[in-house]
Formats: structure tokens, sequence, C-alpha cells
């Protein structure tokens, strides 16, 4: 109980930044701070969701919403990782290392550019869905929530300094995924493809995590 006790007050300092601050007050040195891009892709995810479960979609187009979401989520990905000099402020600048949440998630230069980059891409889909029409109104708040959950998962991918935070990002990339290969139900290629991806997907999630911990118990770590 003291070691949960401990593990869990250290959570709370690093996500707070220091111990004397406050939840409602994001800290230059928090994991929060870190970790704002992934949040406000997480709120963009929630905020389409409520469209849909609300019927809203009628009166609210999903790429007005995606596209805000995913704007500041790079913005305040690019200035966190000094890749905007001093703008955004974020508490991370270019080259320097910094470990959140317990030491769960890593960023460094790497990992920011990496993490900018699919953010841009995301934002260059979006307007490229816009320009097709594809998907239509109704299609669009399921198609934008996918997409983001998996570039959610991506972004974890390649910040992630844990075997079992590796898994769940490998996992949070690869089930929105299988469902965007099938979404197109009436062709018989489309539910090929979904099949065909699922159980592949299955079986090498299952000979990925029987590897970690074949690693993690030979070199008794994480």
């Amino acid at each position: 109980m003291d070691n949960l006790h401990e593990l869990v007050s250290r959570l709370i300092v690093d996500t707070k930044g220091s111990p004397d601050a406050s939840f409602f007050v994001i800290t230059a040195d928090s994991s929060l701070a870190a970790f704002l891009p992934e949040l406000l892709l997480c709120a963009t995810i929630l905020a389409m969701l409520f469209v849909r479960l609300f019927s809203l979609g009628k009166y609210v187009n999903a790429f007005y919403i995606a596209l805000p979401g995913t704007l500041a989520a790079l913005y305040f990905a690019a200035s966190a990782g000094g890749l905007l000099g001093d703008a955004g402020g974020a508490g991370m600048h270019s080259g320097e290392r910094m470990e959140i949440f317990t030491g769960m998630l890593v960023y460094d230069s790497f990992s920011v550019f990496i993490r900018a980059a699919l953010l841009l891409f995301v934002v260059l889909f979006l307007f490229f869905t816009k320009i097709s029409g594809i998907p239509d109104h109704d299609d669009g708040p399921d198609i934008y929530s996918l997409v983001l959950g998996a570039t959610l998962g991506m972004c974890l991918m390649a910040t992630a300094n844990h075997m079992l935070m590796v898994f769940l990002a490998v996992e949070m990339a690869s089930v929105p995924s299988y469902v965007l290969s099938g979404l197109m139900k009436g062709l018989r290629k489309a539910s090929e493809a979904v099949l065909k991806y699922a159980v592949y997907g299955a079986g090498t999630a299952g000979v990925m995590l029987y590897g970690i911990s074949l690693l993690s118990g030979l070199i008794n770590t994480a």
C-alpha cells in the first residue's frame, strides 16, 4: 500500500508540475502542459461524438469541429517543442528531454517533430476531405472521430517510454483503422479487407504482447 500511495502521489505531482500547484492551472513543468495536444484531440473527438449522440449533424458540420481542434493541437505541439520559437511557451523547447506521467511518456526533439508532423498531415487530410466532399455531411463525425482517434494513438506511439504504453498506443492506432477499412459495408472488398485486417491485427497484437512479457521478464523492467 505504501508503494501504491507513493506512486499515486508521484503521478499527482508530475501531473500538476509541483505539489502546491492547482489542477486548474497548467504550469510550464507539468505533464498536462506537454500532453496538451493529445488532450485537445480527445476534446475534439468528444465534441464530434456529442454531435452524433444528440443528432446535431444537420445543424453542425463536423469539419468545422475537427479543423479548429486539430489546428490548436498542432499549434501547441509545435510551440511546445520550440518549432515556433518561443511562441506558446508550453514549457518544453526543442532538444530538451522531458518525462511525464511518472516516465510513461517522454518528449524530446524527435518525438515532438513526429507529433507535429502527424497533426500537420491530419490538417491536410481535413482540407482534402472538404475539397472532395468525402465523407458526406452524415458520415463526417464518424470518419473524423476515427481518424483523430488513430492519430492520438500514433502520437502516443511516438512518445511512449514504457512497454505497456507502446502496446496501448499501437492498439489505439489500430482499432480505429479496422473500423475505417470496413465503413463502406456495401462493398464486398471492404468487408473482406476489414475481416483480414482484424484477424491479422489480433494475431500480431497477441504475439507483440507475448514478446513484451518475455522481454520485460528477461531484463526485469518495462
